[in-house]
Parts: structure tokens; C-alpha cells; sequence
């Protein structure tokens, strides 16, 4: 239920829900340095239109939060990353926003996280540092495969997570 003072964004809009948002990252989110409760900012990487209508801007500001973050640090298993958006700031409205969880999980197998859809949100899969070497500069390491993988979504990295449920504020 919305909180008092905030407009449904669906009802002053017509904005209906399963709206794709497309942001991207403002900072890097890895399952390593990550944890659930963290906060993190992004970028509307497009317009979210409703027919000729702009309803939210490309530029506007998005919050999201990390929901859960697994680690790979002493496990054998995948790490992996749960991220919902919070709110969307255009325009002099604020939006509260529920969207689906992303979640993005490293490759057991020893591939990319996720290895399709995660390549095309950013993710990098990147050996466990303490069984393989780094390469200096980077936070990529190569040495025998091996079974866990942490996520690093790099700053810039863009998501798309689809519009559960909105409401409206004038600051």
C-alpha cells in the first residue's frame, strides 16, 4: 500500500505494470564486497513512455537495493546478487517503485555468470583471487578452473528490471 502523500504512479500516469526499466549502474556491485541491505544508485538508461506520453526521462535518477548478496570467499559455490529497485526520481516527482528481483548468479560450471543474460547486463565472472592470479590492474584472475564464481556487475553495467508497483510524491 502506497504511503500517504504518494500518488499511485500507474493511476497519474497510466502507466501499467511490467514496464521494462533500463538503468545503469552509477558504482560496481560484486558478490564479494556487496551485502544484503547495501543501497545503490543507477541512471534511467531510456524514456519510459506511455504512447506519445514521456512518463519518466532518460537521465533520472534510480535507487535500488541489494536483497541478498552470496559470496564466494570459503564456498565451492557460486556467488550471486539479488537487486531490486526503490525509487525513481524525474522531473520533480518521486517515484517509490517495487520491481521484480534480478538476481545474478556466478557459473558453477566455470563460465560467464548466468553466461548469456548476464553478459548482457556487465557481468563478469572472475575466478576465486585465493586459487588463481590476478592480473595486475584488473579484478580478473586466470589459473585452474574452479567451481565457485563471484559476480561483478562493473559501474555502468546496464540492467533492466520490469515495474511491480509505483506511487508518486512532489518534493
Amino acid at each position: 500500500m502506497p504511503t500517504p502523500g504518494w500518488v499511485p504512479l500507474g493511476f497519474a500516469s497510466g502507466l501499467p505494470k511490467h514496464v521494462k526499466l533500463e538503468v545503469r549502474l552509477d558504482q560496481m556491485l560484486s558478490s564479494e564486497t556487496s551485502h544484503s541491505g547495501d543501497r545503490f544508485s543507477a541512471t534511467l538508461d531510456r524514456d519510459v513512455t506511455l504512447g506519445d506520453k514521456t512518463v519518466l526521462k532518460k537521465g533520472a535518477s534510480v535507487q535500488g537495493e541489494v536483497r541478498e548478496a552470496d559470496s564466494t570467499l570459503n564456498s565451492p559455490e557460486p556467488g550471486g546478487l539479488e537487486l531490486v529497485l526503490s525509487s525513481v526520481a524525474s522531473e520533480g516527482n518521486n517515484y517509490a517503485v517495487t520491481t521484480n528481483p534480478l538476481w545474478i548468479s556466478g557459473d558453477s560450471s566455470g563460465g560467464a555468470p548466468n553466461a548469456r543474460d548476464a553478459a548482457q547486463q556487465g557481468a563478469i565472472g572472475v575466478m576465486v583471487p585465493r586459487q588463481s592470479q590476478n592480473i595486475p590492474g584488473t579484478n580478473v584472475a586466470v589459473g585452474r578452473p574452479v567451481a565457485g564464481r563471484q559476480v561483478i556487475l562493473p559501474a555502468k553495467s546496464k540492467l533492466t528490471f520490469a515495474l511491480t508497483d509505483s506511487s508518486s510524491s512532489k518534493p
